[in-house]
C-alpha cells in the first residue's frame, strides 16, 4: 500500500459491495500451493457471524490479506501453523483479522 498517499490523505477508496466469502476464497486460493509447498499448516476458521456482503474497499483489503498471508508463509519455518480468523463486531460493524 502507498504510505505517501495515506499520509497526505490522497488515498482514494473505491467503496463497493463484495462478496466476503469469495473474496477470502480467493485469498487463500492465491497461497494454498506455498502452503504446500512450506508443509505449513493453515487454519482458517470463519465464523458465521460473518456477513456475506459488505461494502468496502474489496482490492485494499484482498492486497493487506495477501501481504499479511504472504509474510506469514514467507517468515515461519516449515510445520509451523497459520492460524486465520476474521472477527466481526456486530455492535460497531468493524471486521478485524487476526
Amino acid at each position: 500500500m502507498d504510505l505517501s498517499k495515506l499520509e497526505t490523505g490522497k488515498l482514494h477508496v473505491k467503496l463497493q459491495e463484495f462478496n466476503l466469502q469469495e473474496m477470502l476464497s480467493e485469498v487463500f486460493d492465491t497461497h494454498h500451493q506455498r502452503l504446500s509447498e512450506s508443509q505449513i499448516i493453515f487454519h482458517k476458521i470463519i465464523e458465521i457471524k460473518l456477513p456475506s456482503v459488505l461494502h468496502q474497499d474489496n482490492e485494499r483489503i484482498q492486497f493487506i490479506l495477501n501481504s499479511l498471508l504472504d509474510n506469514a508463509i514467507k517468515f515461519s519455518p516449515t510445520n509451523a501453523e497459520i492460524i486465520f480468523l476474521p472477527i466481526c463486531h456486530l455492535r460497531t460493524s468493524k471486521l478485524y483479522f487476526q
